[in-house]
Parts: structure tokens; C-alpha cells; sequence
């Protein structure tokens, strides 16, 4: 019975031996403290980061994913936002085993089969050296009081320019022994090119980037040559930015995937860190307008666009309430009623732009009797002193109201306010007329609306 027994228990720990050796993705040595937890494993898509798959770590410390659909490209093992490692998956392999020697997995790991990742650790590690070293240089930098003493300042700059060409041609060497791979890939894909004149680095810039390769979906590849792109080929204009964005969709229409990941990668962008007038062209010329090829749009991205999309003229305009500049709540709605039209001014007393405008304001609101034309300044200033100083220093007789919250205010959010001046006009039913972009454009249609 014993040796029964015996038998049957190594026949179980030979079946368990054999599926992590056949399991596609496998690894051991996984600190005791994570025994019994979930390893997660996501996907690299762009900037951003998904749950694909988990397991769970066994008494051994060791894991396995048998899952062998996994599409190629960079992934995460993860046990928390400071605790995970950058693999490469990639179907041309049997498999993946890896090995790991400290508890924070990214610290210690030994790739036992998979040349793609022995290619990346090899790199990670030569780049973890390099950046060690000027991470010490760096701080012998700030202990130099006299930081215009070249005497010692300059053989510092000449090692961390060295550091970094040796990192850089390690990389450029490293990855052209070994063409055909994932890795090489990614890497030509992010190489910038060098030319004599910034018009030949414009034409160039994205030579080696195959936008029909869908597997580079699976990298940072794409946001991160679009970031370089309209950092240094824009003059950060808003015709630069529209023509490069267009460009850029160009290229990007051979793939599905890649194309929409450029699209939402920008759109976010720009919905971020502005300019917003370069997110409502994206959202008009790609989303919403006639015949944009239909794609998905994150969440995030979505919610923005359907915000967007209800401050159109033709629209009821969002009805806040925020204290006066003596603290009572005034309701947007009861004032805008009383009046033929409204013009919603946000502003704030720091503002340039904002002075500049103040002149043609209270030069439209003399022109206008008070029922005709009312003025509701809604401030984004977070001090109190500094905002009724302005309105006095400048003798604005109009509404003034403010929630002191500055970009986080009511008004701001409500009213998808990412710049100042802004202007939205209203009728007295709370109906969206025109969103001017200056003073000329509400001078016009003021104009227009004359004797109607």
C-alpha cells in the first residue's frame, strides 16, 4: 500500500513537473511571500497597460501560463504597480522560462529559454549599468557649489556623454546580431535618423516605421514617435500640430489597430495638454464629422467627445451654481433667463490674454442695454484677494462668480474649459448661440443677431 502510494504521489509530481515544463510561459524562484497570490500578466498596448491573464504562485514559488495564443509583443508580469518586470512574448517561440533571484521581480530575473528575452535582459542590463553610473555622477554634479567651474564641471559632461554613446551604440549593435527578432524590431522602429537639414528630418522621421505591423500595437513604439514627431516637427503652432496629426493618421490607415491606437493616443494627448482646439479638430475631422472610418474610443476618451459634442451650438448649456464675489450662490439659469443674450466669459486675474480682450468686452457691453446683453465672468482664480482686486483695478461692472477652485472649478469642467480667455454666448433659454473663439467672432455675431 505504502509503495502504492509512493507511486501514485510521484506520478503527481512528475504530471506537475511536465505542465510547467509544457506550459508556454513559465517561471521559479518567486519569493516565499508571494506564495499562494496571483501573478498577473498584461498586455503593452501604446502608453497603456491590460490585463490579459493570471496565475497563481504554487508552493514552490513557481509559476505557468499554458495559454499559447498570447499575440507577439511587450507584456508586464505583475504582483503590483512597483513590483513587475517588461517581457517579450512572441509565437515564433516554444517557450518562455524564466527565473527569478530577488523578491522584486524586476531586480533579479535569469531568462533560462527565450532569445528574445535574453536579448532584452542583456540590454536592460547594460542600460540599468549606464544609468547607475550617471545617477552617481549626478550627484557629484550637486555637490559642486560653483556650478559655472568648468574645471570640474566639464570632465562630468564629457563622462555622461561618453555613458550615453555607449549605451546608445550598445543598443544599435545588440540588436543588428539579431535581425529577425520581435526586439530588433522595436528597436529600428525607434531609431532616429540623422540628416543635414530639419526638412529632410521632418521627410524622414518615420522611415523605419512600419505602420502595417501590427505587433508594434504591443510596444510604446507609436505614442512615443508621435511625441518625439510633434515635439520637434510642429513649432508648436496649431497648423503644425493639425498637419502633423494628419500625417500621421495618413500613415496609419493601413492597419486597423494601429490606427486607432494613433488616434486615441493623440486625442488623449490633447485633451490632456491642449491645445483643445487640436482635440475638437481630431474629434470633427475623425469621429464625428461625415465619413470618418469608425473606431473604437477608450472610455476616457468617449466621456471627452460626448462632452464635447453637447457644448455644440443648438445645445441647453450646463446649468452651475457658484458664489458671487460676496459668497451667495447665483444659478447660471436665473440670471441667463433676463436676458436676450449671455456671454459666459471665463478668465482669471492673471491672465494676459484676458486683459487684452477686456477692452472689447466692456466696449460690447456699453453698446448693449443690460437686457439685450449680460455678462457673467466666471473666474479661475483660487485667491479671493487677487480676484476682486482685478475686477476692481479694472472696473468691471458685470457678474462675477467664482468657486475659487481654479481649472478644477464647477464652471471649468462643466463647460470643458482648457484655456483662457473662453466665451460661450447664450439665449435666455439657456441655448448654446456660438462658442467665439476671440472678440472679432462675438463682435460678428452680435452683429448678425441685430433686430432679430
Amino acid at each position: 500500500m505504502r509503495l502504492a502510494t509512493a507511486f501514485f504521489i510521484s506520478l503527481l509530481l512528475l504530471a506537475c513537473s511536465s505542465s510547467n515544463n509544457d506550459a508556454y510561459l513559465s517561471g521559479k524562484g518567486i519569493d516565499s511571500q508571494f506564495i499562494g497570490k496571483y501573478l498577473y500578466l498584461f498586455e503593452i498596448i501604446g502608453h497603456k497597460t491590460y490585463p490579459v491573464d493570471s496565475v497563481l504562485i504554487d508552493d514552490a514559488g513557481d509559476f505557468a501560463f499554458e495559454n499559447k495564443n498570447y499575440e507577439t509583443g511587450y507584456y508586464q508580469l505583475t504582483f503590483n504597480d512597483t513590483n513587475k518586470v517588461d517581457i517579450i512574448l512572441n509565437q515564433t517561440e516554444k517557450a518562455i522560462r524564466l527565473e527569478f533571484t530577488d523578491p522584486r521581480i524586476q531586480h533579479g530575473i535569469n531568462v533560462l529559454e527565450s532569445n528574445e528575452n535574453k536579448i532584452l535582459w542583456e540590454y536592460k542590463l547594460v542600460s540599468k549599468a549606464v544609468q547607475n553610473e550617471l545617477k552617481a555622477i549626478s550627484i557629484v554634479k550637486s555637490y559642486i557649489s560653483d556650478q559655472s567651474n568648468s574645471a570640474k564641471i566639464q570632465p562630468l559632461l564629457q563622462k555622461e556623454d561618453s555613458l550615453n554613446d555607449y549605451k546608445e551604440q550598445f543598443l544599435e549593435q545588440h540588436s543588428a546580431k539579431y535581425p529577425n527578432t520581435y526586439f530588433a524590431r522595436s528597436v529600428k522602429a525607434m531609431t532616429h535618423l540623422q540628416f543635414p537639414t530639419k526638412e529632410e528630418q521632418k521627410a524622414h522621421f518615420f522611415d523605419h516605421v512600419d505602420f502595417s505591423d501590427v505587433a508594434l500595437v504591443r510596444s510604446s513604439v507609436f505614442p512615443s514617435k508621435i511625441m518625439q514627431y510633434l515635439q520637434q516637427h510642429t513649432e508648436y503652432s496649431e497648423n503644425g500640430f493639425k498637419q502633423s496629426a494628419d500625417e500621421i493618421l495618413e500613415r496609419a490607415q493601413v492597419n486597423p489597430l494601429v490606427y486607432e491606437l494613433c488616434l486615441n493616443y493623440m486625442l488623449e494627448l490633447f485633451h490632456k495638454v491642449g491645445p483643445p482646439v487640436i482635440f475638437q479638430y481630431l474629434t470633427e475631422e475623425y469621429v464625428i464629422g461625415e465619413g470618418c472610418t469608425e473606431v473604437e474610443i477608450s472610455e476616457l476618451v468617449q466621456s471627452k467627445i460626448n462632452a464635447y459634442r453637447n457644448l455644440q451650438a443648438g445645445k441647453i448649456a450646463p446649468d452651475v451654481t457658484l458664489p458671487d464675489t460676496n459668497g451667495r450662490p447665483i444659478k447660471l439659469s436665473e440670471i441667463v433667463s433676463k436676458n436676450k443674450f449671455t456671454l459666459l466669459f471665463f478668465w482669471s486675474s492673471d491672465c494676459s490674454f484676458c486683459e487684452e480682450a477686456i477692452p472689447e468686452i466692456k466696449h460690447l457691453y456699453a453698446d448693449n442695454d443690460n437686457e439685450t446683453l449680460q455678462i457673467i465672468a466666471l473666474s479661475l482664480d483660487h485667491n479671493k484677494a487677487d480676484w476682486v482686486s482685478k475686477i476692481n483695478e479694472k472696473n468691471l461692472n458685470w457678474l462675477h462668480l467664482s468657486d475659487l477652485k481654479g481649472w478644477d472649478s464647477k464652471a471649468a469642467d462643466s463647460y470643458e474649459v482648457h484655456k483662457t480667455p473662453a466665451f460661450y454666448l447664450l439665449n435666455s433659454k439657456m441655448i448654446i448661440l456660438a462658442k467665439p473663439e476671440n472678440t472679432a467672432q462675438l463682435n460678428d455675431f452680435l452683429s448678425s443677431q441685430n433686430g432679430k
